[in-house]
């Protein structure tokens, strides 16, 4: 649950540069489950670390795993009606084209 939070900070506001305390503040989460949480994240390269500040932050990346984990998080919103006309229309002529 609290993972799903976390990465909903990221899919809302990706180009937000995020703080751990931030997060923990505004989900009510604790700031050591946020950062266990952060760091797995970093690791896995769904978002990077951003140092470019005094203070330590945390962006999306631009990672295929980070772009996947935003697309099912999206469909999963969809109620069936509008989720059933997304697979029809990717179903058409073979999916998008490239």
């Amino acid at each position: 649950m609290a993972l799903s939070k976390i990465l909903e900070v990221f899919f809302k506001f990706p180009e937000k540069k995020h703080q751990i305390r931030q997060i923990s503040r505004d989900l009510g989460i604790s700031k050591t489950t946020v950062a266990y949480h952060i760091n797995n994240l970093v690791k896995e390269g769904i978002i990077v670390k951003d140092t470019e500040d005094i203070f330590v932050g945390y962006r999306a990346g631009n990672s295929k795993s980070f772009k996947i984990k935003k697309l099912t998080y999206l469909l999963e919103k969809l109620d069936d009606k509008k989720l059933n006309k997304v697979i029809d229309e990717i179903s058409k002529n073979g999916g998008f084209e490239l």
